[in-house]
């Protein structure tokens, strides 16, 4: 989105006589490439960053250009002197898959601006809405869009429903999903234990974290999942998929739970796992809090 903008300011900053050493990218294919040359043309480094699964085939079928972005990045990436991925997994993958040498990948995660507030759960889940005191909670926060997946977290809450009518469901967050998933929670006849509450403003996300009694996470992939570790230092445990990101910062069994992404039946069954095991809650919610800290 920014480089209709960059390529507007460009000829100025070239005329003024500045010569960067670095040209870094937030992605690597079409700014990617023109940071590559740009980089070429006036001899400075070329550090392009990944902050996604470039590998993921889910992504690959998203858009029609995508396929194209993939063999764009892989040539970005290749001829690149640095490279910054979010996770360990990245970087492995791109040792796999683009045979980088793994001495020209730094692994820099994500930057969490987070402070989690203290106090008794149902005080914050009477915030939400009175009638969520002394339920347990499940919460997904992020955006409303493909990668997240989220007719399989409502699929997965209609399962949870369904032997445990006494949950509770929160989402925050909004995009082009929302009326397609609200639909959907409608038709599974779960609307009166679910909570859709919008977009919600960064100063207001930790108590909404403070609620939840576990985090679920349902995307085809992700680069980092920074929503992760925003619920680890609330302590709130994460179930989630097995998709680069979450593998860095989950001990399966230890600090959550992971799953192949649209294994609705081992996500339902490792939530409902959390939420009825009260020790073992607890004890992934100091494991979480630890380890993200």
């Amino acid at each position: 989105g920014y480089l209709p903008d960059a390529l507007r300011k460009l000829p100025a900053v070239l005329a003024n006589g500045w010569r960067p050493d670095i040209v870094t990218t937030q992605t690597p294919w079409e700014e990617g490439s023109l940071g590559w040359l740009l980089a070429r043309r006036l001899g400075a480094k070329f550090i392009p960053q990944l902050h996604f699964d470039l590998f993921s085939p889910d992504w690959q079928r998203e858009h029609w250009l995508n396929p194209w972005r993939r063999k764009v990045a892989g040539f970005t990436l290749r001829h690149a002197d640095h490279i910054r991925a979010v996770s360990q997994m990245q970087r492995q993958k791109l040792v796999e898959h683009l045979r980088i040498d793994p001495a020209r990948i730094s692994v820099v995660p994500v930057g969490v601006n987070f402070r989690a507030v203290a106090g008794e759960p149902d005080h914050f889940k009477a915030q939400i809405h009175p009638i969520l005191v002394g339920r347990p909670v499940v919460l997904f926060v992020g955006r409303f869009y493909a990668p997240k997946n989220l007719p399989l977290w409502v699929d997965v809450a209609a399962r949870i429903h369904a032997v445990m009518p006494e949950v509770a469901f929160v989402m925050a967050g909004d995009g082009p999903l929302m009326p397609q998933i609200r639909a959907q929670v409608e038709q599974a006849g779960l609307a009166e234990g679910f909570h859709l509450l919008g977009s919600v403003s960064h100063v207001d996300l930790p108590a909404i974290y403070a609620a939840a009694d576990v985090f679920l996470l349902t995307s085809h992939y992700e680069g980092f999942g920074r929503v992760i570790v925003e619920a680890g230092l609330a302590g709130v445990p994460a179930v989630a998929t097995r998709c680069t990101g979450p593998e860095d910062i989950i001990e399966e069994g230890v600090s959550g739970f992971l799953h192949p992404p649209g294994d609705a039946e081992g996500l339902t069954a490792s939530t409902l796992r959390l939420l009825r095991d009260t020790d073992l809650k607890n004890a992934m919610s100091r494991a979480i809090r630890a380890r993200v800290e």
